[in-house]
């Protein structure tokens, strides 16, 4: 009833690898389910179909885009991209930690494990940047812990600069907005946590207050309020 996703690719691949990736374990063929390398027999147009994407070389040149990024970073081997061929899904190891260094966080941002993706929400996040959004606040919802993601870092995982970062998350409706409320230490509003939509039974509720103990201000990323941003109109950045 679920795909599993390395959290590793929140690091080094972009949206279109990881739908293309997802689409690939959901046509499996079942005989492999237990091997190492799992297979999968496809073509570039049922891809694109799979997909919901319209029927053009337009398209059919990203899911190829895609899958030759998905092998070059070693999730999938195949030989050809021409009429029926041959998927393999590589095996990753779960245990594995990747610490990135980044300049909004002292700590790096560490990515380890996997992610399950129901079936039956996938279909719902085949739209703009929504896959990479659910996924990513799936990953980082905690019974105990509030994960907080600051703009800077839905920019990483996004592959967008923070101006996009925040036009996407505020525009998607696969995600729901937390907010931490105002931090007299600090005299900042702090940084918002994610939930799914699917995880909530009133968005509107959920949205309006914190769900979890908040975290001490010395432990929070720093952002700039939702307002300011807005004034400050920044220019769009093209990405993939």
């Amino acid at each position: 009833n679920f795909v599993q996703i390395p959290n590793k690719m929140f690091m080094d691949t972009n949206n279109d690898e990881k739908l293309v990736y997802v689409k690939l374990l959901q046509s499996q063929m079942i005989g492999y389910l237990d091997k190492d390398n799992r297979t999968t027999m496809t073509t570039v147009s049922l891809l694109v179909t799979l997909l919901g994407w319209s029927k053009s070389q337009y398209s059919n040149k990203k899911v190829v885009k895609a899958l030759n990024g998905l092998k070059e970073k070693d999730y999938i081997n195949f030989e050809s991209t021409q009429d029926v061929f041959t998927v393999q899904i590589n095996k990753w190891n779960d245990k594995e930690e990747h610490i990135v260094s980044v300049d909004w966080k002292q700590s790096g941002v560490k990515f380890s494990g996997h992610t399950q993706i129901k079936y039956s929400v996938i279909d719902n996040l085949l739209e703009g940047k929504d896959f990479t959004l659910y996924a990513y606040a799936e990953y980082r919802t905690l019974k105990n812990h509030q994960y907080r993601i600051c703009y800077e870092e839905w920019g990483f995982v996004l592959k967008v600069a923070k101006s996009n970062a925040f036009k996407s998350v505020n525009n998607s409706e696969v995600i729901i907005k937390v907010s931490n409320g105002f931090d007299s230490d600090t005299k900042r509003r702090e940084t918002n946590s994610y939930l799914t939509f699917d995880s909530v039974e009133d968005v509107k509720e959920v949205s309006l207050k914190p769900t979890y103990k908040a975290q001490p201000s010395k432990s929070v990323v720093e952002e700039q309020p939702e307002q300011e941003l807005k004034e400050q109109e920044p220019e769009l950045v093209e990405d993939d």
